[in-house]
């Protein structure tokens, strides 16, 4: 009984001590907890019955709306959990955050892992209360607090600062330092020299990173970005993914999208390079023909096409084809291709090698977004009057090639 009662007396003083703010609105956000790791748990219920929990079992508190909420994560991050009051139809919860260190220097924008409201958000009612919560990947840990702000979106659905809150770092803050050299910064792998020519800050969370590929001592176009990702020495890790296509030669240019805290004195610059031509034979999988689906109106095919290139599992999700009256010259020859590559033994990316209709003529790429789960999406353009078509892709492995790089402005000492 003592234990309980101790424990009580914490939990009040605990809450009484919660961070708390409010907006210009009366949007009013409470931290209710702030957990560090990979194993996530947040309580609710009335204190006496959380108490009570461990002693009279989970469904007895569960009965009396004692419930737990849990999220894992692979690596170690930070998650906020936050209880809003003051939320109405007019006034919804802030689902989108950022984090803002000790120099001003704010995060990319964090969408909202979970949030629960207490009542329907078509109302106007007063004195609703919602819990949300920001599992947090990308921040300062040096920093024994942080400051979070909240967002929201106004009429033209731009998005505005609500409130900013003070928020304690809840995992270490003590982490040694890397060192880097500034660029230009060149490793080789297999008589292939890859050069880190520029990594500059040009504007926001945007880094431009420019590469330079040499085989055997000359100049090798060859090579595509098919990604790139950055870590510190504190566990931070931001990455972009590139936008690759068959035989095409360009400069190996990518900007990297995400915050790197000026506390860091060097990053490690991670790229995956992959080669846009020669595929093997091993490499590459050409599909049957695939009739177009209302080529002159719009339409859906589910495909259910997979195969196994190189060591990936592929699978051709849907086809969707859209009208364009506006170019009659090619009316209803949108087309877009979802694809996705899964069961990877090592890192590899796709590439839509061809693409052809039933009279053997070119349907035309204009664009591919990949995504790290594995997903594709291919966006085409086929002639007027295509009614089948037959695609061919190849996977490749990528070539990882690190990079230690100073940060151009370190922190002082």
């Amino acid at each position: 009984m003592l234990a309980v009662v101790l424990a009580a007396l914490a939990a009040l003083l605990l809450s009484a001590r919660a961070p708390t703010a409010t907006a210009a609105d009366g949007r009013e956000v409470t931290i209710e907890r702030v957990t560090y790791g990979t194993d996530h748990r947040f309580v609710q219920g009335k204190l006496w019955v959380r108490l009570l929990k461990p002693f009279l079992g989970t469904p007895w508190a569960a009965q009396r709306g004692c419930l737990e909420t849990r999220f894992d994560s692979t690596n170690p991050v930070m998650m906020v959990w936050t209880r809003w009051t003051g939320i109405s139809g007019t006034n919804p919860v802030p689902l989108e955050v950022s984090v803002i260190d000790e120099n001003g220097t704010e995060s990319e924008l964090v969408n909202a892992r979970w949030n629960q409201s207490d009542w329907s958000a078509d109302t106007n009612r007063s004195g609703s209360t919602y819990h949300v919560a920001w599992m947090l990947r990308n921040y300062p840990r040096r920093d024994g607090r942080l400051r979070m702000r909240a967002y929201g979106r106004d009429r033209r659905y731009a998005r505005v600062s609500i409130v900013e809150i003070a928020i304690p770092n809840s995992g270490p803050t003590r982490h040694r330092q890397w060192s880097g050299h500034q660029p230009p910064v060149s490793v080789t792998n297999n008589s292939v020299e890859f050069t880190l020519k520029e990594f500059s800050n040009i504007g926001s969370n945007n880094w431009n990173a420019r590469f330079e590929v040499r085989t055997n001592g000359q100049p090798d176009s060859s090579w595509q970005i098919a990604g790139i990702h950055a870590t510190d020495a504190t566990g931070n890790l931001v990455s972009t993914r590139g936008q690759v296509m068959a035989a095409t030669r360009k400069e190996p240019l990518i900007i990297l999208n995400g915050a790197l805290w000026r506390s860091e004195r060097a990053w490690r610059i991670s790229a995956d390079f992959c080669r846009a031509f020669d595929f093997r034979t091993n490499e590459i999988w050409t599909t049957p023909q695939i009739a177009l689906p209302f080529i002159r109106t719009s339409g859906t095919t589910n495909l259910s096409l997979t195969n196994v290139v190189l060591g990936c599992t592929l699978v051709l999700g849907e086809l969707h084809a859209s009208f364009n009256p506006i170019d009659p010259g090619r009316a209803g020859s949108r087309l877009t291709l979802t694809a996705w590559l899964r069961d990877m033994p090592a890192p590899s990316r796709l590439f839509l090698v061809e693409a052809v209709d039933d009279l053997r003529q070119e349907i035309m790429m204009r664009q591919v977004d990949s995504y790290p789960v594995g997903w594709h999406t291919f966006s085409l353009l086929a002639p007027s009057h295509s009614k089948t078509a037959q695609f061919t892709f190849a996977v490749r492995r990528t070539t990882p090639i690190a990079f230690d790089v100073a940060n151009p402005a370190p922190p002082r000492l």
